[in-house]
């Protein structure tokens, strides 16, 4: 993720704004598996996220959780934590979305959106960005054990 500051002069229609002006752009980028995750019980996929607020430009970390209850059927529930500021935590959440050609995506950006993809052999891994109107960010998660 990469949050940028520059100061800029900018005029459009005969008006003027000037000073500085902030930005954010998450990417993930990657190999993907082109295939969903099938099988018999559940897959859970843990790991990193970190996103600016796009209130004040703050970068914040966290942790994703993806998980699919059956395999059998699978759509995917995404939770990314983050960690504010002020010591309390932010929690998206996008419950039951669809697969497909092992890539996933529900909402629409500065919305409530989320766009991932599944990577390695067994997909062993999956990345993404997430934009809500209050973040946006990158999340990559790594698949654990089944229990």
């Amino acid at each position: 993720m990469v949050i940028g500051e520059e100061s800029r002069q900018i005029t459009d229609d005969e008006r003027t704004w000037s000073g500085p002006f902030q930005t954010a752009h998450a990417w993930a980028a990657g190999e993907t598996t082109d295939t969903n995750p099938t099988g018999t019980g559940s897959a859970t996929w843990r790991g990193i996220a970190e996103a600016a607020s796009t209130a004040d430009f703050q970068r914040l970390t966290g942790t994703a959780n993806l998980t699919i209850a059956d395999l059998s059927q699978p759509r995917l529930t995404a939770a990314i934590h983050l960690d504010k500021i002020d010591g309390s935590t932010a929690e998206l959440r996008w419950p039951d979305i669809s697969l497909s050609n092992g890539s996933f995506s529900q909402g629409s950006a500065g919305d409530h959106h989320i766009h991932g993809r599944f990577h390695g052999q067994d997909h062993s891994e999956a990345w993404g960005i997430f934009h809500t109107n209050a973040y946006m960010g990158a999340f990559g998660a790594k698949r654990q054990p089944q229990q």
